[in-house]
């Protein structure tokens, strides 16, 4: 992916964004405050055995035992209910820049999805297409994808189609 510099211009931003489909904004946030996030959810992950016992939860090490996929489903969505992960999505750094980028106020979508995949197993979110993942909205909606710590290419980030954004348009 390009990065964008979270300096240039809205109008160059919406441009690159009209062309490539995303904007890559490395940095954006506060790295220490993503990390302290990241801490606060593998807190509430370890209780169903997802960590290495005595590892630091930001540093978000997986325990190699299988973690029970239904507690862990169940445990996710009360997350993202929180008021802390509301909080974080709507951190006053990312919603000023999304009613700037948007031009007027912007709203966070009712659903907000969590992802987790524990290391050494094979499970994904499969390719789809976010106005009808999310089941609702308009052609306005920006998702906003933040990993919550160094996600290194073997360890299977965010992947996107290039193009996409064109496709059925």
């Amino acid at each position: 992916m390009n990065p964008t510099s979270a300096t240039a211009s809205r109008d160059q931003m919406r441009r690159q964004l009209g062309e490539q489909g995303y904007l890559f904004l490395k940095g954006f946030l506060n790295r220490q405050e993503v990390i302290d996030f990241r801490g606060w959810v593998f807190e509430h992950l370890a209780e169903g055995g997802l960590l290495e016992p005595g590892t630091d939860f930001a540093t978000g090490v997986s325990a190699t035992t299988p973690t029970n996929k239904t507690w862990l489903d169940r445990k996710l969505m009360s997350l993202v209910r929180s008021t802390a992960y509301e909080g974080f999505c709507a951190q006053p750094r990312l919603s000023m820049f999304m009613d700037d980028f948007l031009c007027g106020l912007s709203y966070l979508h009712k659903r907000k999805i969590m992802r987790f995949t524990q290391a050494g197993t094979t499970t994904v979110t499969p390719a789809h297409y976010d106005l009808v993942y999310l089941r609702g909205g308009t052609s306005r909606i920006v998702t906003v994808w933040i990993p919550i710590g160094d996600t290194s290419v073997d360890m299977g980030g965010l992947a996107y189609l290039e193009g996409s954004h064109a496709i059925g348009a």
